[in-house]
């Protein structure tokens, strides 16, 4: 819990934050408009974050179906458009949920009224204790227990208030949230941190969160590239969209 003497530094490193990932898509947004009168070097070398990209999109957590771990780090600045077998080790989510601790543990807690230690979550981190020494911070059972706890109290505020965006947490909007990617099927796959948040989102059956979509499989690339670089980014920019109207859920009649 915050101190009330500790606010105001909390405050000031968010701004920060909030600078530095603006100054970081600033950046980025500068390097594309450089390369507007070439099509193809612009999209080569576009990256993520970009104040020419949309921030966020919104999608039905219940339309991403597949996990995935890459060895990009996007909130760090990352090319948008990045080849490779990425999207070929892809986990189901529906199989995430079946068998991930994380995933088990949401439901665990907010369905089945487990206490925080009877969870598998804890399960996981207390074994990764005893090989490891220490798991995300937490090196014994009431780091294990508090670890868990936090958790339970953020799917409670989701349960009883909602989803709320990074923005909206005083937090930059350019990075943050659930990170996505495109596979080369058109699938929108999730990466790397996010699971606890993708598993309350599932598990409440939200009908659209807010995600950073901060990669996209290179073989898209050509397809949207033509001479011209405004051109190629207005191609790039309906892409988006059309991969965020393909994720939502159909609107009731």
């Amino acid at each position: 819990m915050h101190t009330e003497s500790s606010a105001p530094m909390l405050a000031l490193k968010r701004r920060v934050r909030r600078f530095r990932a603006w100054r970081l898509a600033a950046g980025h947004a500068l390097g594309s408009l450089r390369r507007l009168g070439n099509g193809p070097a612009l999209l080569a070398d576009l990256r993520f974050p970009n104040l020419l990209l949309p921030p966020v999109i919104h999608v039905a957590p219940q339309r991403i179906d597949y996990i995935c771990s890459v060895s990009a780090k996007p909130a760090c600045g990352c090319p948008l458009f990045i080849g490779g077998d990425w999207d070929q080790r892809m986990l189901p989510t529906l199989v995430a949920e079946a068998e991930s601790p994380k995933f088990l543990s949401c439901r665990e807690l907010l369905v089945d009224g487990l206490a925080p230690e009877e969870t598998s979550e804890y399960r996981f981190i207390m074994a990764a204790i005893a090989r490891h020494g220490s798991y995300r911070g937490c090196v014994d059972a009431d780091d294990a227990r508090a670890h868990i706890e936090a958790r339970l109290a953020f799917y409670r505020r989701v349960a009883e208030g909602g989803y709320r965006r990074q923005s909206a947490l005083g937090e930059s909007g350019l990075i943050g949230e659930i990170e996505c990617a495109v596979d080369r099927d058109g699938q929108l796959v999730k990466i790397n941190a996010g699971n606890h948040r993708l598993a309350v989102a599932r598990l409440l059956g939200l009908p659209a969160i807010p995600v950073h979509l901060t990669m996209i499989h290179e073989s898209w690339r050509p397809g949207l590239t033509v001479s011209g670089g405004l051109a190629s980014l207005s191609r790039v920019r309906a892409f988006i969209a059309d991969i965020e109207a393909a994720h939502r859920l159909p609107a009731a009649r």
